[in-house]
């Protein structure tokens, strides 16, 4: 039979079986962890061999790349499960024929068969299409032309390098992982999602079996819209893209000095991390990210790409953490796996299990652990959590921020860096040792400020540059913020770079930060003027003081003048806030700027501004202006109801006394002798003509008052 002959039948059957959803043609069961294939049994990518001494005996068909060298003595794994397929050992290849068996229907005998898989990743797929071919009757030879060759080579780029020829949107690769992963849904709990593995295999074998047909290039897959696998693969694909640029912000991002893969000494390389969550499984995340030149500050992409993936159903299965790097960069992980392994070893206490060691090349034959990382055939470009133990406990007991600080401990760019410590001298030292000089202020806040000095060594082998990478900059600035400095930096400690300011400056260059100030000497042609750096930091930090003294003395007396007591004298508030005044002028005479260096100034300045101190004082000289206004406003009220009353009520009284006193003749008459309409009549003219004149003011006023209110409604409603 040839190839087309056999992809034009299994693809009528992928037809028939896509219309029984009912009761499918086949049967599919995700397990990774499955040892031995049963009768009626295909296990792909999964399954164990054993070696020629204790040999796994599989009565179905197991099609794992991965230990097939000890169990049959050649010279090595194939690289990829397509290979293993197209060149097996004679026996196996007689097993498979004799499982198969001759004159078998292939319906039928799709009908029959249980796949138990790890995944639906392309070289899975297509390993099993040509296995099926072989199977009916295509011959091994027909694999080796130059339109089906270039398969193999696909697959096998995309096992060992994670990565394409050209395009990502034109690979056939790429787009089967999106097409296959969007079967796959995060949460266990949400009506209506699952994993749904036989929709992603048939759905993958659809997608590739047209593409051979058309004797399509895997690397160059055109628009192919009358598709339906291909418009979903397109479309997925599009949206793993934009599902990576949105997690950039949400990720971790470092920049690490990772050694290149060979004997030692290895070369130190620079390379862009990252790190992420991801709750969808995604298929093609890890290409755009080591094809991201836009977003990696080194503009190399990323190199190092970890993920982790908290799904409970994942938990255990080897993938739940997941550390690899591009291998086209020539870097391994060979430090990050020894020292996950001893942190393995440290959480388990001597209790790890050792019992059914899983072989991997990093552990000799006999030793090792039952679930230890795995370390992807010695080669240390992917490392992938423990699975899960016979018993059902899980194989690791460390954390992704252990992974992730494990990470940053081995290839920190900084980790081996010596410096002097500029304020405290001495001989080198590493540079987290360097030690904080503590400014306190002695106030019911306790504010306190640090200063960090240091200077690079002139024989370092590190590069100057090493200090502009992001990464690097943030540990500085976490060097400031720390709360123990017994206590390593953690990934968590880093602060983001909103919090921090970097400023070069004459011989090095100054980290801000709300916590303090680190100044760094790196040997540039000039030197570092430390001394007056050091005597601006201290000026500001006694302004900051200076400045919150006086804002606490401010709120105490506006909560003394809201709180309801009995206020003290004007005068006596007034005095006080001229003091805080004098305060203020007197800390901005004796602190201004000391120096007349223009590096040296712009610090001060960019210091002020990230301390908000300059604006701190003006904004208390304004509050002292606006509580002194306050108090006379309410001075000049209390002055002005004073002299209401007495011009609205003793006005009145005045003139009534002197209309009282003038007609006081008329008013007692000639009575005589004396009587008491002497005493009376006096009086009651008195009050009356008093309380007349006040009624008459209190009237006008208000018609006063009420006409021009008037007036101003009118103006109003005509503008």
């Amino acid at each position: 039979m040839l190839l087309h002959a056999f992809l034009h039948a299994f693809n009528g059957w992928l037809a028939q079986e896509r219309t029984s959803i009912a009761e499918p043609y086949w049967r599919i069961e995700p397990d990774p962890l499955r040892r031995r294939a049963d009768t009626n049994q295909i296990l792909i990518g999964v399954g164990a061999w054993g070696s020629r001494q204790q040999a796994v005996e599989h009565p179905g068909v197991c099609l794992n790349n991965k230990g097939l060298a000890e169990r049959f003595g050649v010279a090595a794994d194939p690289s990829t499960v397509t290979e293993m397929v197209l060149n097996p050992p004679p026996e196996l290849a007689a097993h498979w024929r004799a499982v198969w068996g001759k004159g078998t229907d292939l319906g039928r005998r799709l009908g029959e068969l249980t796949l138990v898989i790890e995944d639906a990743s392309p070289d899975s797929v297509l390993a099993l299409l040509f296995w099926l071919a072989v199977m009916n009757g295509v011959p091994v030879e027909s694999f080796g032309q130059p339109e089906v060759a270039r398969w193999v080579a696909a697959v096998r780029r995309w096992e060992l390098t994670g990565m394409v020829a050209d395009n990502p949107h034109t690979s056939w690769a790429a787009l089967l992982a999106a097409l296959s992963h969007s079967h796959f849904a995060p949460l266990p709990s949400e009506k209506g999602r699952s994993y749904d593995f036989a929709g992603a295999w048939r759905e993958a074998l659809q997608f590739t079996t047209a593409l051979l047909l058309q004797d399509i290039a895997p690397e160059a897959v055109p628009e192919m819209w009358e598709l339906e696998a291909y418009r979903r693969a397109a479309a997925l694909l599009r949206n793993e893209e934009q599902n990576y640029l949105r997690s950039l912000p949400r990720s971790t991002c470092l920049q690490l000095l990772v050694p290149m893969a060979g004997p030692e000494p290895r070369k130190d390389v620079l390379v862009d991390a990252y790190l992420t969550v991801e709750t969808w499984p995604s298929g093609a995340r890890k290409l755009f990210a080591r094809l991201d030149r836009s977003h990696s500050p080194t503009q190399q992409g990323f190199a190092v790409m970890g993920v982790y993936r908290p799904d409970p159903r994942m938990a255990g299965a080897g993938d739940d953490m997941v550390v690899s790097v591009n291998p086209l960069t020539g870097i391994n992980l060979l430090d990050l796996w020894r020292e996950l392994e001893r942190l393995e070893n440290e959480r388990w206490a001597d209790q790890r299990p050792t019992g059914n060691a899983r072989p991997i090349a990093s552990y000799p034959a006999g030793t090792g652990y039952t679930q230890p990382w795995w370390d992807d055939h010695g080669r240390h470009t992917l490392l992938a959590a423990p699975r899960r133990l016979p018993d059902g406990r899980l194989g690791s007991r460390l954390t992704w921020p252990d992974v992730v600080n494990a990470l940053w401990r081995v290839y920190s760019p900084l980790r081996r860096l010596r410096v002097e410590d500029a304020l405290h001298a001495g001989s080198p030292i590493p540079i987290e040792a360097c030690a904080r000089k503590a400014y306190r202020h002695d106030d019911g806040d306790g504010t306190t400020k640090f200063l960090l000095g240091m200077c690079w060594l002139p024989n370092a082998a590190l590069s100057g540059a090493l200090f502009d990478l992001p990464s690097v900059q943030r540990y500085l600035a976490a060097l400031i913020a720390r709360q123990d400095e017994q206590q390593p930096i953690k990934v968590e400690d880093l602060p983001v770079p909103d919090e921090f300011n970097v400023l070069p400056l004459h011989g090095g260059f100054a980290i801000l930060h709300d916590q303090g100030v680190l100044v760094f000497d790196d040997w540039r042609t000039e030197r570092l003027r430390l001394p007056q750096l050091a005597e601006e930091f201290e000026r500001v930090f006694q302004t900051l003081g200076t400045g919150r003294d006086v804002a606490r003395a401010l709120d105490a007396l506006f909560e003394e003048r809201t709180s309801g007591r009995k206020p003290r004298p004007t005068a006596a508030v007034l005095g006080d806030l001229a003091t805080l005044r004098s305060r203020l002028t007197e800390a901005g005479y004796q602190y201004q700027p000391g120096s007349h260096w223009a590096d040296v100034r712009a610090f001060r300045a960019a210091l002020e501004t990230r301390w908000c101190v300059g604006d701190a004082i003006k904004n208390l000289h304004t509050r002292v202006s606006q509580l002194e206004d306050a108090i006379r406003t309410a001075s000049t009220l209390e002055t002005q109801r004073l002299t209401y009353i007495l011009s609205t009520i003793g006005l009145p009284f005045v003139i009534s006394n002197s209309l009282t006193g003038f007609l006081k003749p008329w008013l007692v008459g000639s009575q005589l002798p004396p009587g008491p309409r002497e005493v009376w009549a006096p009086t009651l003219f008195y009050f009356g003509v008093a309380l007349i004149l006040i009624a008459l003011i209190h009237i006008a006023l208000k018609r006063w008052l009420l006409s021009a209110r008037k007036r101003r409604q009118k103006v109003a409603r005509s503008a």
